[in-house]
C-alpha cells in the first residue's frame, strides 16, 4: 500500500473513532427524548427501524423542512422551575450548526407527561434543518442526539431514548411520490435485475 493511501486510511479511521466516541463524552441523562409530529404532542414521529433486535438504536425518522415537536420527559437532573438549555448540534460539511432553546423544567401537561420540557403549552418546535445560524439541509442518514444542560453552562446531558440508550433523530429522504413510488421502484429494480439475468 502506498504511504499516502495509508495516511489517508489512518486519518479516516481516527476521525471515525472520534465521531463515534463524541456522544460518549457527554453524560447520558434520565430525560427521555420524544419527538411528535403535531403541536398537541399526541402522535409520535415514525420510528426508523435501523435499531436491530430490541430497537437498541431506534431513531425518530424526520425529514428536512418538517416541523417536529420535541419533548424531554423524566428529567431528574434539574428540579421544577429551573431553566435549562435544550440543544441540537449537527455537523454539516465540516461545520457544526446548533439550534438552542431556553426552557423551564415543569410538570408536563401533554405528551408523555412527567417532569421535563416541551408540551403543548410551551412547545419545543423545530423545523428540521433550521439552526441558530441559518437553514442548512441535513444530509440523509445523518443521526444526532438531543442534549440539555443548565442555563449557566456545565456538562451537556444527552437525552436517552424510549427503546435505546441514546435518544436520536435520523434524517430520511422525502419521497416525491410517497411510499407507493418507493415500492414501485423496488419492484422495477427487481424486474430489471431478473431481465438482465435471463439475457446472460
Amino acid at each position: 500500500m502506498k504511504p499516502l493511501t495509508k495516511t489517508i486510511l489512518v486519518g479516516l479511521t481516527f476521525l471515525t473513532i472520534i465521531s463515534l466516541a463524541a456522544p460518549a463524552l457527554c453524560t447520558i441523562g434520565d430525560g427521555v427524548l420524544y419527538v411528535y409530529t403535531d403541536s398537541s404532542y399526541t402522535p409520535l414521529a415514525p420510528w426508523d427501524s435501523c435499531g436491530g433486535p430490541g430497537g437498541k438504536n431506534a431513531h425518530f425518522a424526520v425529514m428536512n423542512g418538517e416541523i417536529v415537536y420535541i419533548q424531554i420527559s423524566g428529567i431528574t437532573e434539574f428540579t421544577v422551575g429551573q431553566t435549562i438549555t435544550v440543544e441540537i448540534d449537527v455537523e454539516i460539511g465540516g461545520v457544526e450548526h446548533k439550534k438552542t432553546w431556553t426552557k423551564t423544567v415543569k410538570n408536563l401537561a401533554s405528551g408523555n407527561g412527567g417532569i421535563g420540557v416541551g408540551d403543548h403549552l410551551d412547545p419545543i418546535t423545530w423545523t428540521v434543518g433550521t439552526f441558530d445560524d441559518g437553514t442548512y439541509p441535513i444530509p440523509y442518514c445523518t443521526t444526532f442526539p438531543v442534549k440539555y444542560r443548565a442555563l449557566t453552562g456545565g456538562d451537556k446531558i444527552i437525552a436517552t431514548g424510549i427503546l435505546s440508550q441514546i435518544g436520536h433523530m435520523h434524517v430520511i429522504p422525502d419521497l416525491p411520490f410517497g411510499i407507493l413510488a418507493a415500492i414501485g421502484a423496488c419492484f422495477a429494480g427487481l424486474g430489471a435485475f431478473r431481465l438482465r439475468r435471463r439475457k446472460d
